[in-house]
């Protein structure tokens, strides 16, 4: 349908009782410009015993293109009804749009058709923080758990990081607050219930604990007691300290569930990062035989869980050692097709993708790599691309990963950028000034502009002035 399309819509009314029935009918709810306007706005009607009516209404689209409702509704006293649809209405001809990106002072020129009357927007936007364009989307993922072990942490610890996040960037209010403590909550239960009586975590709590898991669900009981305080400690120490006691003599674990005897470094890296931010077994041995598998693969996943292993270790020559690698491989090879053999949870594709991209990351802000600014906003970026619909980025593991590298980006920008830098940004067009507005490193919100009734048809010119080009926002 496009905006000025005319047509009808028959309406049947059907009563199923064996008596006459009065109904009031109503096309739209009063005072709702989004919704189509039909010629009949409401009735009283009389429908008999176990007949029908039927009503044949005229539309217009309206004038404006977008989203429409189409709305019907029944009331009786006896019972309501009622019919909703949502309509795209399309501009008519064919559709022009512009798009004009930059990150300095700069001055735009571009022309405008003639075009349908109603049909011309114009927004200027810009992102004094990457992260701004996020905070929306990570609210959208906010999920009440269910399932078994997997299943529960794959909307928990979204949840968890999120909460982290949100707070981090100031944008966590008291009713969502609530809300996220209390899906943690129902979430901590049930993980808690899937220990296995063997020691670690299974699916369901039956059977033999698993290996992954259990790194997995340490990890996890660790970033959701900085959030939920009634954590048990002892559930960490304990899931710790039964990973520690299944290393064998190699310097490693033997895992061999999912086919892990053949991606056995990845697991065990895995394991050793998780041990490594619990902080109460010595596991020299296991990081001295990552790590030379690190170097020798140069895996990127590998490096990087390795590289923050030995971080939190102490190990802090061996992990700049390993970023050193990591990055060098970065800036040779581009984010496009990381070198990555197989993930924790054996993802692939786009997730495998940003996953390793997500870890790299948090590896090279935990060894506090300051002098490559450049390169991590440049792979934050990248990143943040990779956002699909309702906030995530891919599987469960690229959305936790991601999520846990952009929460530490923003304690990374407050630690190494100067808070006193203050950006002021004056958009004009046509030779009106549309907007003049201030921002700085923390400012997370888009800086918006409706220029709109500044433009014309012809040539429009759009100069974008920034006090100082240092302090410039794409």
């Amino acid at each position: 349908m496009t905006t000025n399309d005319e047509f009808v819509v028959t309406v049947t009314i059907k009563n199923n009782t064996n008596e006459a029935l009065p109904i009031h009918f109503q096309s739209q709810p009063k005072n709702y410009s989004n919704y189509l306007d039909f010629d009949l706005d409401e009735a009283d009607l009389m429908i008999s015993a176990n007949g029908f009516i039927s009503k044949k209404l005229k539309c217009n689209a309206g004038v404006v293109a977008g989203i429409k409702q189409m709305y019907f509704d029944f009331k009786s006293d006896i019972s309501n009804d009622y019919f909703y649809k949502k309509i795209q209405v399309e501009t008519k001809g064919f559709p022009t749009n512009i798009a004009l990106a930059g990150a300095e002072s700069k001055t735009f020129t571009f022309e405008v058709d003639e075009y349908e009357k109603g049909t011309l927007s114009g927004e200027f936007i810009a992102y004094p923080n990457v992260l701004g364009e996020l905070v929306d989307g990570v609210k959208s993922m906010i999920r009440r758990p269910s399932g078994c072990f997997e299943q529960v942490s794959s909307s928990n610890y979204p949840n968890i990081l999120a909460m982290e996040f949100l707070e981090q960037t100031n944008v966590l209010d008291a009713k969502l607050k609530r809300i996220l403590v209390n899906y943690i909550g129902i979430a901590y239960k049930k993980l808690a219930g899937y220990e296995s009586s063997t020691g670690g975590f299974s699916m369901y709590g039956r059977g033999f604990g698993q290996l992954r898991l259990t790194a997995y669900g340490l990890m996890e009981f660790i970033d959701m007691k900085r959030v939920y305080t009634n954590v048990d400690q002892e559930i960490i120490d304990r899931s710790a300290r039964w990973l520690y006691q299944k290393r064998n003599i190699k310097g490693g674990w033997n895992g061999t569930y999912y086919n892990w005897q053949k991606h056995y470094t990845t697991q065990d890296a895995y394991i050793a990062l998780a041990l490594a931010m619990h902080g109460k077994h010595d596991i020299s041995k296991e990081l001295e035989v990552i790590s030379e598998e690190a170097e020798k693969s140069k895996d990127w996943y590998i490096l990087s869980l390795a590289a923050m292993a030995n971080h939190y270790a102490g190990n802090e020559n061996a992990a700049n050692q390993l970023v050193d690698i990591l990055e060098k491989e970065l800036k040779t090879k581009g984010f496009d097709k990381p070198k990555v053999d197989n993930t924790l949870m054996y993802s692939y594709g786009y997730s495998r993708n940003v996953e390793t991209l997500a870890i790299a990351a948090q590896a090279i802000m935990l060894t506090n790599k300051t002098s490559n600014k450049d390169l991590l906003n440049a792979l934050v970026q990248k990143i943040i691309g990779h956002r699909t619909g309702y906030g995530y980025f891919g599987s469960t593991q690229a959305t936790i990963q991601s999520l846990k590298a952009l929460t530490m980006y923003t304690k990374f920008r407050d630690n190494t950028f100067d808070k006193d830098q203050i950006g002021e940004m004056t958009v004009i067009v046509n030779g009106t000034m549309a907007s003049r507005n201030n921002y700085n490193h923390q400012t997370y919100k888009a800086i918006k502009t409706d220029i709109q009734e500044y433009l014309k048809i012809g040539k429009n010119t759009i100069e974008v002035k920034f006090n100082d080009d240092k302090l410039a926002i794409p």
